[in-house]
């Protein structure tokens, strides 16, 4: 629901005279709400006055200070409470629940007064833990492990080169640590022109043994081709002996293949004509088959485009209902905003501002630039 601003007038606290009241009679906060919230006000005022500022020590010191000195006052209120308890013994109940609503009312108020240096002190807990891992980094790098590649060496070099070392960072620290990356920076240097060395022999001896097994191959290579070539005229002899054998029993191994060669062209003959009629049935099936997967495929692609033809007019009808209700909603809005803002106008002049005047303070109200006020649609 909307609401406009609205006046409230509210009623003049004498917050010298109720410090004094209370601090006379403390009991009377336990037993007089209006008393306890006057008495808050007047606290929280006091913060105001001196709210101190967490960007100096100075100022940390007084928000410190401002949080202790209601923890004071909450303490005294809490003992007039506990005397208080024994002198009321009837009225106890009543005694302790005023006195719940203190504490927390106080301890509510403490909290807040204390916060901005609590956020600063988890701030700075995280920015040294920050610090801390940093250095850890930069020492660690500094370890060169066996094994370590000159490549591996080079990116953890350029990682601490690249660190950002910040006086908001480090503080007065700053000089240590950036004496302690310079020597982390030298240190990875002087190791990566060590490994690339160790890693040149490496490559070296490598290189010299790969040559020798490389000698010891073409030896054996040698010694293999010169035994292969006695064993190829080993084989040259027994081939001529076996070729003379060969010629004799070819001769009559071709006697046998003429008889066998006329009753085989016979038999193919047949088979030839066999294959003959079973290919032209064969094409006959697979023409008719053919013809009833394209009737098949002709119906699909029809039904898959008439499904298509109406899930594009669906989408397009969603869209434009989509559209219709999105421009109802930012009329509705825009119509409701409008209302509201020409209600609080009306508000406004009803206390005595001309309608330009009126205006001008709605739309402050909206850029927030009238603090503690604001107008919910």
């Amino acid at each position: 629901m909307a609401r406009t601003a609205r006046k409230v007038d509210t009623p003049v606290i004498d917050h010298d005279a109720i410090k004094r009241e209370v601090a006379d009679k403390p009991i009377i906060v336990l037993m007089d709400s209006s008393k306890l919230e006057a008495y808050v006000a007047a606290l929280r005022a006091e913060v105001a006055e001196c709210p101190g500022d967490v960007a100096t020590a100075r100022g940390r010191d007084v928000i410190r200070s401002n949080a202790a000195e209601i923890g004071k006052k909450k303490s005294a209120i809490d003992r007039e409470r506990l005397r208080s308890t024994e002198e009321w013994r009837n009225n106890i109940n009543t005694v302790n629940a005023a006195g719940k609503m203190v504490k927390e009312r106080l301890q509510a108020l403490q909290d807040e007064t204390r916060a901005p240096l609590t956020a600063w002190e988890e701030r700075e807990a995280s920015r040294k833990a920050e610090a801390e891992a940093i250095l850890a980094d930069m020492k660690a790098a500094a370890v060169v492990q066996v094994g370590d590649t000159a490549e591996a060496l080079r990116e953890r070099l350029d990682r601490i080169r690249s660190r950002n070392l910040s006086d908001e960072m480090f503080g007065p620290r700053i000089e240590e640590v950036t004496d302690l990356r310079d020597e982390t920076v030298a240190s990875l240097q002087a190791a990566i022109e060590r490994v690339e060395q160790e890693e040149a022999d490496r490559a070296e001896l490598a290189r010299l043994r790969a040559e020798r097994e490389q000698r010891e191959r073409e030896e054996a290579a040698r010694r293999e081709r010169e035994a292969e070539e006695a064993a190829a005229a080993e084989r040259q002899r027994v081939a001529a002996e076996a070729e003379a054998r060969r010629q004799s029993e070819e001769a009559a191994r071709l006697d046998r293949e003429r008889q066998e060669a006329a009753a085989r062209a016979a038999r193919e003959a047949e088979e030839r004509a066999q294959a003959e009629r079973d290919r032209v049935q064969r094409e006959h099936e697979e023409q008719l088959a053919a013809e009833r997967r394209r009737a098949e495929e002709a119906e699909l692609a029809a039904r898959a485009e008439r499904e298509r033809i109406a899930a594009e007019q669906a989408e397009r009808e969603r869209q434009e209902r989509e559209q219709r209700e999105e421009r109802a909603r930012l009329e509705a809005d825009q119509a409701h905003r409008n209302a509201v803002k020409g209600r609080a106008k009306q508000a406004i002049m009803s206390c005595g501002a001309d309608e330009d005047t009126a205006r001008k303070i709605v739309l402050a109200i909206l850029a927030g630039e009238v603090p503690h006020t604001t107008i919910s649609f």
